[in-house]
């Protein structure tokens, strides 16, 4: 869920020493979006990005690469929760 003004952008994982993309993070990556439900389709999508830009996420393409997203509407000046990022992984450095 979102609100009609946010922006949700994706870019592939990289090394934060050298700035490059890290295949192996984006294994990793791949594999926590395929375990939450997502198909290649919207994988390739969050990942495709070079790390210097980003695919910014529009409800349109969200409804065609599978995800399922919604409009909110916060009423009466409410304020929704941030919440914690569920996942961040750990590599051990090559």
């Amino acid at each position: 869920m979102a609100r009609a003004r946010a922006h949700i952008g994706f870019h592939s994982a990289y090394n934060m020493d050298t700035g490059q993309a890290s295949g192996m993070m984006n294994a990793i990556v791949g594999a926590y979006l395929s375990i939450i439900g997502l198909d290649y389709e919207a994988i390739i999508y969050i990942t495709k990005s070079d790390p210097d830009s980003s695919t910014w996420l529009t409800f349109e393409d969200a409804k065609k690469i599978g995800i399922d997203a919604a409009r909110l509407r916060a009423s009466g000046g409410a304020r929704l929760r941030r919440r914690r990022p569920a996942f961040r992984a750990r590599v051990p450095h090559a």
